[in-house]
Order: structure tokens, then C-alpha cells, then sequence
């Protein structure tokens, strides 16, 4: 066997190998950054889902959090967000033979985060958690306790309360037999007057 056989082999068993490295790979197609009041939404979208070990996360002593996707490829620049939500400094996806490796830097420190995959979209969705105490300390969390206050009774359950009082008043006084009251007429009643009271009472500082 000469030696431009034996290089043409090698060259077609080094490209086979290749080819099957590759096939192997899950690419990264697409990423979303969602910023919310108690965190940050990460959505990825992948060709195929991957192993759940194949998936790692972690916060840095620095302002910088971490996700690896081990076993997955992707375009770099395709990957990367010239556009961040407000709470995202940087955005840096690293690119590796086998990895990528997505890097925010946060103006809030991450507690704790949950990894989930949707095997019907093919997506990878990481929810971020700021730290309890800055979520609540946060200025529109106070303007909501606040504004709770002044209105007193909540007013979705003021609501649903009014109407089921009504409606069992309603049902009850015509249903019942010889003018005698019946239950719901009595329950109906005793909602509507029990709703009325507590909207008055209900604490407004």
C-alpha cells in the first residue's frame, strides 16, 4: 500500500471521527434573557434536549453568574445580545470544544436557581433568584404594600364575595317554598352583610 493510500485513509478516518464528534452535539440555537422583579428568566432553546447532568450552574464570588451545557455547540455570535434587559451588565456565551458556557454579570447577587427542560419544545429554561430580603426590599414591592393598605379589603376577594352573597340571595328567595327563607337565601345574606363589615373594618395603616 502506497503512502498517499494510507494518507487518504487516515484523512477520511480523522474526518469520520469528526463528523461523529459532532453528530453527538447538541447546538444551542437560541437564547432569552427575561429580567423580573425577583429574578431573571434564561430560555434556551436547543436542536435536541440534553442530559440533565450535562447541565451546570453556579454564582461566583464576583457579580458574574454561570451556566455550562456540557455537550453542546453553537454560533458564538449568533449567541450573543447586543440588546440586555435592565439588571444584565454583560452577557458572555464561551464557546468550547465541549461546551458552552454562558456568563451574566449582575447587578444583584443570585440565592438560588432551578433548571428545568421542556422536552416537547426542546428547551432549557433557568429561573434565577434574587435573595429574599432585596426582593422585598425592592421600591415597587413597597409601593404595592402600601397601596394594599389604602385600598383595605383586597379587592378581588371583596369582589367574589359580593357576588356569591348575591347570587345565593337571589337563588334562595326564589327557590324557597310559602315564603318560608330557605338556607341560601340566609347564607346569601349573611355573605353580603359579613363583606360589608370587614370592607369597613379592615385595617387601612
Amino acid at each position: 500500500m502506497g503512502p498517499e493510500i494510507k494518507y487518504i485513509q487516515t484523512t477520511i478516518v480523522i474526518l469520520l471521527l469528526t463528523a461523529l464528534s459532532f453528530a453527538e452535539k447538541t447546538t444551542l440555537l437560541n437564547i432569552t434573557l427575561d429580567v423580573k422583579q425577583n429574578g431573571i428568566l434564561v430560555d434556551m432553546e436547543l436542536d435536541k434536549v440534553i442530559d440533565q447532568k450535562n447541565i451546570a450552574a453556579w454564582q461566583s464570588d464576583s457579580d458574574w453568574f454561570y451556566i455550562t451545557l456540557y455537550q453542546v455547540t453553537g454560533d458564538s455570535n449568533r449567541l450573543s445580545l447586543t440588546l440586555l434587559p435592565r439588571g444584565i451588565r454583560t452577557f458572555q456565551p464561551v464557546v468550547s470544544a465541549e461546551s458552552i458556557q454562558l456568563g451574566l454579570h449582575l447587578r444583584y447577587p443570585i440565592e438560588h436557581y432551578d433548571i428545568t427542560q421542556d422536552e416537547s419544545t426542546n428547551k432549557i429554561l433557568a429561573s434565577l433568584h434574587y435573595p429574599y430580603n432585596l426582593f422585598t426590599s425592592l421600591p415597587i414591592i413597597n409601593e404595592f404594600d402600601t397601596t394594599e393598605k389604602k385600598l383595605g379589603m383586597n379587592q378581588r376577594l371583596r369582589s367574589w364575595m359580593y357576588i356569591t352573597g348575591f347570587s345565593l340571595s337571589v337563588n334562595g328567595l326564589l327557590t324557597q317554598d310559602d315564603g318560608k327563607t330557605n338556607w341560601e337565601t340566609i347564607a346569601g345574606l349573611s355573605t353580603l352583610l359579613a363583606t360589608y363589615i370587614a370592607d369597613k373594618l379592615w385595617p387601612n395603616s
